[in-house]
This record gives C-alpha cells, sequence and structure tokens, in this order.
C-alpha cells in the first residue's frame, strides 16, 4: 500500500477533523490512497475503507440474526391476550405477534393487498402460531373464537378463575392452515415453525396435528420443520409450560418435530 507523506499544516487540518467527517468521506467513496493520521500513526483512507467496510458487514450480520414471530390466525381479543403473555414469557417483542387486522371474510383478503403479515419473516426465522388445541390425539381441526356480529367474546370469571365465553369458533384443518399461511406470505423457503395449540404433538389413531400440517405444507414449503407439543399448554408472563398427565415440563422436554 503506497502512504505519502503529508506537510504539517495538513497534519493540523486533520486533527481538527471529526470522526464524523470520516465516516463521511467514506460514505463518499472519496477514499485515495493518500495518507492521514489517526491518533499517532499514519494510515490510508484506503485501509479506514476496508476497516470500516468490515464494521458494517459485522453489523449487518447482526441485524439479520434469526427472530421470533408469534403468529394469530384468529385475531380475537382472547388469543391477542395469550399471545402476548407468550411473547413476553419468551422475550419477544410485543411489535412481532403477527395478525390479519381484520377478523373475516373480504376483509381478510383484501388487507393482505396492504400486508401479509408474513412476508416480513426470514427463512430461518421461529414462527410460533398460537390457536387453541383439543389436548388431546386425533384432533381434526384447531382454532380459535371470534368476534362475530353481536356474538362477542367476553372475559368472565368462574370459580375465581378468569376465562373466556362468547364468539364464533373459526377452526382449521392442516389443508386450511397451510392455505392460510401462504396467502399471509409465509415465505416459500421456511423452517422453523412450531404449533402452539394444546395436544398438536400427540399421536393416535392418526399422525399428529403438527406431523400433519407438515405433510400439507411440503409441496409448497420443502424445507419447512413443523414442532407439536405432547400436552396443554400454560402460559404467564414469565413461564410457558406444557401439563402432561398433572405435570408441568418446559416446551422443549414435550416437543416433537416433524
Amino acid at each position: 500500500m503506497k502512504v505519502t507523506t503529508t506537510t504539517k499544516d495538513a497534519e493540523k487540518s486533520w486533527r481538527n477533523r471529526s470522526h464524523k467527517r470520516a465516516l463521511y468521506l467514506h460514505n463518499l467513496s472519496l477514499f485515495q490512497p493518500t495518507a492521514f493520521l489517526m491518533g499517532e500513526r499514519f494510515q490510508s483512507y484506503e485501509y479506514l475503507s476496508l476497516t470500516l467496510s468490515g464494521e458494517a458487514l459485522i453489523n449487518k450480520k447482526a441485524n439479520t440474526m434469526a427472530s421470533e414471530y408469534i403468529y394469530i390466525p384468529v385475531n380475537s381479543d382472547e388469543m391477542s391476550e395469550f399471545a402476548e403473555r407468550f411473547a413476553k414469557a419468551k422475550g419477544i417483542p410485543v411489535n412481532q405477534i403477527l395478525a390479519n387486522k381484520c377478523v373475516s371474510g373480504n376483509g381478510k383478503a383484501m388487507y393482505r393487498w396492504i400486508d401479509k403479515c408474513l412476508s416480513k419473516l426470514a427463512k430461518d426465522d421461529t414462527l410460533y402460531v398460537v390457536t387453541h388445541g383439543t389436548g388431546a390425539a386425533d384432533a381434526m381441526t384447531i382454532g380459535a373464537e371470534r368476534n362475530m356480529g353481536k356474538n362477542k367474546q367476553k372475559r368472565i370469571n368462574v370459580n375465581g378463575n378468569d376465562t373466556w365465553e362468547g364468539g364464533e369458533w373459526k377452526s382449521y384443518t392442516p389443508d386450511q392452515l397451510t392455505s392460510t399461511l401462504t396467502k399471509e406470505g409465509l415465505p416459500s423457503t421456511f423452517v422453523n415453525l412450531h404449533v402452539c395449540a394444546c395436544g398438536g404433538g400427540y399421536e393416535g389413531k392418526m399422525a399428529p396435528w403438527a406431523s400433519r400440517l407438515k405433510d400439507a405444507m411440503k409441496q409448497s414449503f420443502p424445507k419447512v420443520q413443523v414442532t407439536g407439543y405432547q400436552g396443554a399448554f400454560s402460559v404467564t408472563p414469565t413461564r410457558i409450560a406444557i401439563i402432561d398427565k398433572g405435570k408441568l415440563y418446559p416446551m422443549d422436554e414435550r416437543s416433537v418435530t416433524f
């Protein structure tokens, strides 16, 4: 690398410049193999350019690290509250809880012209799909209640425990959920999908629901891996547990991946 000398005036001028100015010159691609003084060491603009480019690559890599997201197929008050507790327990930012802003019908299809809520995901991200399940093997569908017309969800207290009643049930077969994920823009290269519905990992006369979802998705999402859970979900803002036969387990201890 060629390094030329500088006059005292030039050196003094450089000392008076700020680091911000150096970054400005870098952004304008004005680096030439001309010497400047940084601290007590002569270096070239070319060297600084390489250094800053390396830092930029590191920052870019950090900014593209895989993230975790939560998806609510049924965008109801109950599921939104559940997703917020789930997010807090896992340290997922609330702005990474995803859902179609419309509840049903043509509104959902029209909103996808504005925002396909899963299109922002990268192939290496993790997506938790949050719905109700039956808690048992051989379930045909998963789903949740939603507000429809005068049939609204409301919170009630039963024996000292808060719960929800009302609303209209919306359910998904594996094929129907695959269709919805596709319409919401999930990338075809996506890999790591978790079905957070009670009993989605249980095997009975049929394969587990999560396994059947994997089979339904494999044509459009050839690399997808679908995880289900053997038990029911118990979620608070501080922890997520799987209840199986009266015992609490961490998620990963009762997970099965297909």
